[in-house]
């Protein structure tokens, strides 16, 4: 069974697809992914969490072999070169990184790729993908460990040139992340500094009120300026310049980094008992006040 293991699928390393045209395709889809982030999906969670969750996704771990805890096992003969019969050893080699590295074709390499195949574990979350590097020696010839050392210093070669394009590709990843980040950043810290400019509204002359029919601008928080009634079932409809008043105080009550969820657990909804709403709450006022004329 390990011949015909051995046989169908022991292969060129590195030989598939070269990793200047894989990585240019995942940075692809890295820059997609950061780009989807729009105002609705940004604000509402922990920036640095989400860089490093989008980050981590689109890296690369590096190949790393452990020549040290390889393990042997002996296969049934197979047919030479010459026609005779040849014992073979399978060797396993335990590795990590992340898949498909093994078919990628470094930018500097020189010779001929060595010859073997991979099979993976299966993942594990938050760990480096395990798996074993499998390669074929001749059993019989005078020295099978001068043959294993050959074949470990070509794959050793290669797994170092892979490595060297798979650094400057995670360097360039986490400045996609970072550039697009500090953008986000910018533009939250702008509309937080748009609801401080504008400051509270401005309150009306207190007018004497009917003891018996008290006016609606008693009907929530005295002092808050009129809430305009709705005839029929609803919420009575918030001033604009009480949304922007309200936004502005939950903005300075909230410390950094000022995210949605953040600014939404300080802000004072109208009837005023209890402090906080919900993001998307919050979201449909700023979208509000951001989309009115004038």
């Amino acid at each position: 069974m390990m011949t015909d293991l051995l046989q169908a699928t022991v292969r060129p390393l590195f030989a598939d697809v070269p990793t200047e045209k894989a990585f240019a395709e995942r940075k692809k889809e890295a820059r997609a992914a950061f780009a989807a982030l729009t105002a609705d999906v940004r604000l509402p969670g922990d920036l640095p969490r989400l860089r490093t969750e989008l980050v981590q996704k689109y890296r690369l771990d590096t190949l790393q072999l452990d020549w040290s805890a390889c393990t042997t096992e002996p296969a049934p003969s197979r047919t030479a070169d010459h026609g005779a019969p040849e014992s073979m050893v399978a060797v396993f080699v335990p590795f990590s990184g992340t898949p498909g590295l093994f078919d990628m074709t470094p930018t500097r390499h020189q010779g001929e790729p060595p010859a073997g195949f991979v099979r993976y574990g299966e993942p594990i979350e938050g760990e480096r993908i395990k798996g074993e590097l499998v390669l074929a020696i001749p059993a019989e010839r005078v020295d099978a460990g001068r043959e294993l050392a050959r074949q470990r210093g070509r794959i050793d070669e290669w797994v170092a040139a892979c490595n060297t394009d798979v650094h400057p590709f995670n360097r360039e990843v986490s400045e996609i992340g970072r550039a697009k980040f500090m953008s986000l950043e910018h533009e939250m810290r702008r509309v937080a500094e748009l609801a401080l400019k504008l400051g509270p509204p401005h309150e009306p002359p207190m007018t004497r009120r009917d003891d018996r029919r008290p006016s609606s601008s008693w009907a929530a928080n005295a002092g808050d300026p009129a809430v305009t009634t709705r005839r029929g079932p609803g919420r009575p409809i918030w001033p604009d310049d009480l949304i922007v008043a309200h936004y502005a105080a939950a903005v300075a009550a909230t410390p950094e980094p000022r995210t949605c969820m953040a600014i939404a657990a300080h802000f004072r909804p109208l009837s005023g008992r209890k402090l906080g709403v919900s993001p998307d709450h919050l979201r449909r006022l700023r979208q509000r006040i951001e989309t009115r004329p004038g």
